[in-house]
């Protein structure tokens, strides 16, 4: 696959950058050991998949969130009827 391998604009990248000055996070000894014992998650400011920034500082740039709430909404109300449909 000729699009990988580098970290340079153009090229796919699947990306995630911590950081490393949260409480859980120092003082920091051995980056790689204390990322896999002691990073929870929080720690995440960016995620790039496939070169493309999915989220960033908590935020998700590409999602609707307002269209994705009704359409959860939506289906808890389908699987509410469904539920007492059955029930009967």
């Amino acid at each position: 696959i000729p699009d990988i391998g580098v970290i340079e604009p153009g090229y796919l990248a699947d990306l995630t950058v911590l950081s490393l000055t949260r409480p859980n996070m120092v003082p920091l000894y051995y980056p790689l050991s204390q990322i896999a014992y002691a990073a929870t998650g929080a720690e995440t400011v960016l995620t790039m998949v496939a070169g493309e920034v999915v989220c960033q500082n908590g935020r998700f740039p590409g999602l609707d969130y307002p269209a994705l709430c009704r359409e959860v909404r939506d289906m808890a109300k389908s699987l509410a009827a469904r539920l007492v449909t059955n029930r009967a």
